[in-house]
Order: C-alpha cells, then sequence, then structure tokens
C-alpha cells in the first residue's frame, strides 16, 4: 500500500470507492438519498469538495488502484479558532475495513496541526463500523448524532394537546415571540454533561436569526403557548440550494434545524405535541422525510428525538489534539 497526496486526476476513483460506500451504507439505512448512488454524481460532490479553499487530502493505493480517499478542510471561526473538518463526502474506503483511515488521517492532519488547527472532526456514516471503528481508536468521540425520520413509519396524525396548551404556526407578527424564545436551546446546551459553549458574541445574531423566521415563507415554524405564555418552538427548513449538497438531504425532506421546550414547561407533553403537529403538517405537504441532529451529550434531546421515530445514520466525532504537541515538537527535534 502506497499513500499520496490527493490530486484532481484522483477525483474518477474517489468518486467510484464514495458511490460504492452509498450504495454499502443504504443497504442498511434506506433513508440515505439514493443520489449519490451514481459514480457521476458522487464524483461531481467530491470535486465540489476538493475545489473549496483549506482543502488539504490523501489517498491510499493497493497495486496502482485507489483503494481509500481522506480529504479534509481547514476551517477558521469564532466557535472553533482553526479547525479541521472531514466530512460525509470526503472519505470512502474499498470495502468495510476502515484501517487505512488511520493511515490517511496521519498523512492529512499532520500538516494543519503545525498550522494550529486542534480541532477535528470527521463526519462518518453510523452503518460503515469499520470508519467508525477507525476514528475511535484515533481519540475520536461522538459528538453530534444525524437522525433521519421517514414519516411513512410513523403517525402522523394531529396531537392531542396537553391541558392548557396551545400551538400555532408562526406568522409576520411573531418576531419578538420567536426572539424571546432564542435562548431556549443554548441555555440548555451549556448545562452538565453537555457544557456546549455559547459565545456571547453571537448572542445579537441569534436573536435575529430566531426573528427572521417569522418571514420565512419557505420555513414550518410552530410555536407553543401555555396559557398564552410563549413555552417553545420547532423551526423545520427545506434543502439548502447554495453551497455543498448535504449527503443526508432528500429533495422531499425537511431539516428540523431549531426545537426546544423552554425549561420550566417541559415534562408536560409539549415537545411532542409540537413535533406531532409539525409531521402532519409536513406530510399534507407531500413531505416523506425529516432530517435533525442533536449532541449525544445532551440526555433530552439523545433520548427524545429517537423517540420520536428519528434513526441514526451519522456521526460527527470529534478530537481535540493538545495543543502543546507544538514546543513539544520542536523540543523533540532539538534533542534529536
Amino acid at each position: 500500500m502506497t499513500i499520496r497526496p490527493f490530486d484532481a486526476l484522483m477525483l474518477p476513483e474517489a468518486g467510484r470507492l464514495l458511490a460504492e460506500r452509498q450504495r454499502r451504507v443504504r443497504r442498511i439505512h434506506s433513508r440515505f438519498p439514493d443520489t449519490f448512488d451514481s459514480e457521476a454524481e458522487a464524483t461531481q460532490l467530491v470535486t465540489a469538495l476538493h475545489a473549496r479553499p483549506g482543502r488539504t487530502g490523501a489517498a491510499a493505493f493497493d497495486g496502482g488502484r485507489m483503494i481509500a480517499f481522506l480529504l479534509a478542510e481547514r476551517v477558521t471561526d469564532m466557535l472553533w479558532g482553526r479547525a479541521l473538518w472531514m466530512r460525509l463526502p470526503g472519505m470512502a474506503v474499498a470495502g468495510e475495513d476502515g484501517e487505512v483511515l488511520r493511515d490517511l488521517y496521519a498523512a492529512v492532519a499532520a500538516p494543519p496541526v503545525l498550522q494550529g488547527c486542534f480541532h477535528h472532526f470527521a463526519v462518518v456514516p453510523v452503518a460503515e463500523a469499520g470508519m467508525v471503528r477507525a476514528f475511535f481508536s484515533l481519540a475520536f468521540g461522538i459528538e453530534q448524532v444525524h437522525g433521519i425520520v421517514d414519516l411513512t413509519e410513523v403517525s402522523t396524525d394531529p396531537p392531542s394537546l396537553p391541558p392548557g396548551v396551545t400551538i400555532r404556526q408562526a406568522g409576520s407578527g411573531d418576531r419578538e415571540i420567536l426572539e424571546s424564545l432564542s435562548g431556549t436551546i443554548w441555555e440548555h446546551q451549556v448545562l452538565a454533561p453537555v457544557w456546549g459553549i455559547h459565545l456571547p458574541e453571537t448572542q445579537a445574531e441569534r436573536r435575529k436569526s430566531y426573528g427572521d423566521m417569522a418571514d420565512d415563507q419557505e420555513a414550518l415554524v410552530h410555536i407553543a403557548f401555555v396559557d398564552g405564555e410563549p413555552a417553545g418552538l420547532q423551526g423545520y427548513f427545506p434543502p439548502e440550494k447554495e453551497g455543498l449538497p448535504d449527503m443526508l438531504m432528500r429533495e422531499n425532506g425537511l431539516e428540523l434545524c431549531v426545537g426546544g421546550t423552554k425549561a420550566e414547561f417541559r415534562g408536560r407533553g409539549i415537545a411532542t405535541a409540537m413535533t406531532q403537529t409539525a409531521f402532519h403538517a409536513a406530510r399534507v405537504a407531500g413531505c416523506r422525510y425529516i432530517l435533525t441532529d442533536w449532541r449525544s451529550t445532551n440526555l433530552l434531546s439523545s433520548r427524545f428525538w429517537p423517540r420520536r421515530g428519528f434513526v441514526p445514520v451519522a456521526y460527527r466525532l470529534a478530537r481535540r489534539v493538545d495543543d502543546r504537541i507544538l514546543w513539544a515538537g520542536r523540543q523533540r527535534t532539538e534533542l534529536l
């Protein structure tokens, strides 16, 4: 086996491996879109990923034939700083043994670490057990779970509302109400055992984005009230039309991006009623699949969404590299 830096001439072979991976995954999780079963579509997706800024990659060959590839992006943002992202379209292996990914990760991640990329993320299909094991052995752990529900397999009947609870779709006059609910999720996520960071610098933009849902004609947004007081919300959105295609989203699907109930109103069945209301509305509108994701450390979400029929299909795995490696590595070189 030989490891080579990834280049554009390798794109067709990478597309072939990605399409093979998708067909293998869909035999276990049929909720995955079938779009990328096609080598042509898979190659276009890998090509789009390869063209993104900050991209780095490597491929493994056996006897001149590509047996695995790994593409990663160096991304800098306010939340994670300098980070390395390995996304769903950026990795595939021939067969079910993911061992070779360990070698590819070593080759791909070494230069970014020297550039200060210490947060590493890998999004992998749950069905690719060999890939998951390979990243686990590289000190990655599950941080985020992506799940899909097939609305033909769950009840989409309108719910029976708990006493004192009303649920209605948000409208243009609900900006202030939606903004007032903008802390519902992060105020819970900062607690044990999630300890998910919330940056105060993002608060104003977060409030605005919640308020903007009031005027989003393509979104399906419901607000729950208890005796007239806002108690929770859920927001479902169609596939993004720009950027890298989402390998988990179907054309007739929706993504649940916002969902939460204020702490003082939990335990009354409000979230269940909001979910059932949305499932009914989505099914009436012709939607079959809904995608969402949750932190694995969020005890409420990680139990609630699977009970509503969301089947985990992909993990976001995370690793934090000790930043002291920069001076430790230099020290080793000096000692040698």
